[in-house]
């Protein structure tokens, strides 16, 4: 009786599926994590404005708008609990930027590549605070 030497089709497919998931799966999460990094620059570099200004101006929030849709983070809003209005010295600010996710994204397909959930959220959001420097 002679042995027979190779790969079936089904594990060539199962073999091939599991590569392709170890060899994306973290340049997906990757893509994934520098979209949140960027967001938190920017939140730290809005919070410094808006603790010399007392709070969020119109001009902070385009400022703020323009430097994430440079980055290419699209639909960018402020949370309902970010201090739009001047808070006087020693108060504290809040400042809350939600961005959508991509409709498509690398992370997406190598999650259905496995039969994976995708995360539950449709959007990014970063939130911080700090104290009013405000001088009057």
């Amino acid at each position: 009786m002679e042995k027979q030497q190779g790969f079936s089709t089904i594990e060539f497919i199962i073999g091939s599926v599991m590569m392709t998931f170890i060899i994306f799966f973290p340049i997906a999460a990757e893509m994934q994590m520098h979209t949140v990094y960027q967001m938190e620059q920017e939140l730290n570099r809005t919070l410094q404005m808006a603790a010399v200004q007392g709070g969020i101006t119109p001009k902070i929030q385009r400022v703020t708008i323009q430097h994430l849709e440079e980055k290419g983070i699209e639909g960018v809003a402020f949370t309902a609990n970010t201090t739009f209005s001047r808070v006087p010295r020693g108060k504290l600010i809040h400042v809350g930027i939600v961005a959508e996710r991509p409709r498509k994204s690398l992370y997406r397909s190598v999650m259905a590549l496995i039969g994976g959930e995708d995360i539950e959220s449709d959007t990014f959001t970063v939130q911080g605070t700090i104290m009013s420097e405000r001088l009057q």
